[in-house]
């Protein structure tokens, strides 16, 4: 009986201490994935800083293309009138 009670107490303090350890596994990859997620957060947050730019700047081309386009437009159209008035 002795015995017995012996290899329980033994069982009982290695599932402490395999308890505890696990703990504490846990609590490190807690920390690693909370770290991580901060770096994945940073570059999501640059990556849709720069996708808004790389828009604006598109819109940007798009409005000048436009008004280059308008631009040579008028001034074709002025030089065949300034032709047919002559």
């Amino acid at each position: 009986m002795r015995s017995q009670i012996d290899d329980l107490q033994r069982s009982k303090e290695n599932l402490e201490r395999n308890t505890f350890s696990l703990l504490e596994e846990i609590k490190t990859l807690k920390s690693k994935v909370d770290m991580e997620t901060l770096s994945i957060n940073a570059v999501s947050g640059d990556l849709k800083n720069k996708t808004r730019r790389l828009e604006d700047e598109s819109r940007q081309q798009v409005i000048f293309v436009k008004f280059s386009i308008k631009g040579e437009r008028l001034a074709i159209s002025n030089v065949f009138i300034v032709k047919h008035v002559e």
